[in-house]
């Protein structure tokens, strides 16, 4: 066999192989700022040999090379600090999410400031405290039947803007689900791409990006765990529930809890626990019926009662008002009015139409208000009760300017057995207050944490899968010098072949 042929192909398939580095190169740098987007390398083996054998005998006496071939163009990519990303991704959606959220709850309080709970509870019972040192005064009076409106005009507009927030969180929950639907829905269909590119022998690497890109935004949503497939597909999964897997990827559906007025998470029609979905959507649930919670008070009649959230705002809430309104009502209703009559008359009333009919004497946020009677004008004045009423150790009857009672409601403030033995009304109110701050606080600190580790996870896959203008330039001038090699055998070779084909004649 003639072999003086045979440098062409190596020197062409050289050249064909330095080529196609140079294209990549070129891909990469025109990339370099497209966000998401990971370097590719050119795979390269030995071609085949060919055995050289002798003239004269069959035995094998060398093998020639056969060049360069190019089997592929792969993502430089570190799979393991993907899934790092992705699981520290969740827990910072998560913890920004919770941190967000509690902070537009502390802002409803308005605390500290003149507008705040606090401050209104304060003057409520400053208003008493004046009162009691000027009992047949009528602007008195009025401070303390203003200043109760006021404080119930506070816990209502606390109620309200908190089941507000929690309709709102409710949607966010809603919108949050329709995401993850149509971010699995263009994974599956990434998946099926892919696959078919595969069959064909080739790699889809900008579809590749593309998929982990959406993977990572899931990730924020919710916590996943993906699975590589043989054929190049990539399976999610939630705690063991496939949302993508093979060729589809499955629908969450959104539906009413028991109360029939929150929403829940299915899967194939099982409810998924808040716990089990984590992310930013797994926090709006936690924000929702942990945090903020349902009342104290009943759930309308005819609706299933689901357990109380007694660490919820509403919840505390309700039962700061309920057990201010039954303390001041318990003076109030045995005290004596202005004329000096048994008023009889509680201070605060349930004006809740939902209240429950087994027990209409809570008194919660939703239906807090200033007795009706004790509101109707100059009559209403004459309703509020300051003295004592008679017994059979002091049968006089009290005068007009009789203040015990009215003492006895300033200095409910100052009593114990508010949520604890030992606490007031405001070592009540600041404790839960104070936990819903460290709850925000221990968001933001995890979250600073996160963005730091995640920010170092992404400079690490940056030095592996990001473009370096250096590099890439280094790059380029190697495999152009590769290239120029390759033409130059190339050229030796078409002289070689010119000098045997021309310069040998017949005859010389």
């Amino acid at each position: 066999m003639d072999y003086s042929l045979y440098g062409l192909g190596s020197a062409y398939r050289g050249m064909l192989a330095a080529q196609a580095a140079l294209n990549t190169v070129g891909n990469n740098l025109a990339n370099a700022n497209t966000e998401g987007y990971s370097r590719q390398r050119v795979e390269q083996i030995p071609a085949s040999s060919i055995m050289q054998y002798s003239y004269n005998t069959p035995v094998s006496l060398a093998q020639l090379g056969g060049g360069v071939q190019v089997t592929s163009i792969k993502r430089v990519r570190d799979d393991f600090l993907d899934i790092q990303i992705r699981y520290e991704t969740a827990a910072l959606g998560a913890n920004e999410t919770m941190r967000d959220q509690v902070n537009k709850i502390e802002s409803l309080f308005q605390e500290p400031g003149d507008y705040g709970l606090g401050s209104v509870m304060t003057k409520f019972f400053n208003a008493w405290d004046q009162l009691s040192s000027n009992a047949e005064d009528s602007a008195a009076r009025s401070q303390v039947r203003d200043q109760g409106i006021t404080l119930a005009n506070t816990f209502n507009a606390l109620h309200r803007n908190l089941v507000r927030m929690r309709a709102d969180l409710d949607s966010q929950i809603q919108r949050q689900v329709s995401d993850i639907n149509g971010l699995t829905s263009q994974i599956s269909a990434l998946n099926q791409q892919i696959a078919s590119s595969g069959a064909l022998g080739t790699q889809s690497n900008s579809l590749m990006d593309q998929r982990d890109a959406l993977l990572e935004k899931l990730s924020k949503i919710a916590s996943i765990q993906t699975s590589v497939q043989p054929d190049g597909k990539v399976y999610v999964y939630m705690k063991g529930r496939g949302l993508v897997d093979s060729d589809r990827a499955e629908v969450l559906t959104v539906r009413s809890n028991a109360e029939g007025n929150l929403s829940e998470v299915a899967f194939r029609g099982e409810t998924i626990s808040p716990m089990e979905i984590g992310g930013s959507l797994g926090a709006l649930f936690s924000a929702r019926d942990e945090i903020i919670g349902r009342s104290m008070a009943q759930a309308r009649p005819g609706t299933p009662v689901l357990p109380d959230t007694p660490n919820g705002m509403l919840y505390q809430l309700d039962k700061l008002a309920n057990e201010l309104a039954q303390k001041v009502n318990a003076y109030h209703t045995t005290g004596t009015d202005l004329t000096g009559a048994m008023a009889g008359t509680p201070f605060f009333v349930n004006n809740n139409p939902y209240a429950s009919v087994a027990d209409n004497t809570f008194i919660g946020v939703q239906g807090f208000m200033v007795n009706l009677d004790i509101q109707n004008g100059t009559s209403g004045l004459d309703k509020i009760v300051a003295g004592r009423p008679t017994d059979a150790l002091r049968p006089t009857a009290p005068g007009p300017a009789d203040n015990e009672i009215a003492q006895k409601i300033a200095s409910i403030r100052s009593e114990a057995g508010f949520g604890h033995p030992t606490q007031t009304l405001n070592d009540y109110y600041r404790t839960f207050l104070s936990n819903l701050g460290v709850v925000g606080q221990s968001a933001n600190r995890t979250a600073v944490n996160q963005t730091n580790l995640i920010d170092h996870l992404h400079d690490q896959r940056e030095a592996v899968s990001g473009i370096s203008f250096d590099q890439e330039m280094s790059d380029l001038v190697r495999y152009q010098h590769a290239y120029n090699a390759s033409a130059k055998v190339l050229t030796m070779f078409d002289e070689v072949l010119d000098r045997l084909i021309n310069g040998v004649a017949p005859g010389r």
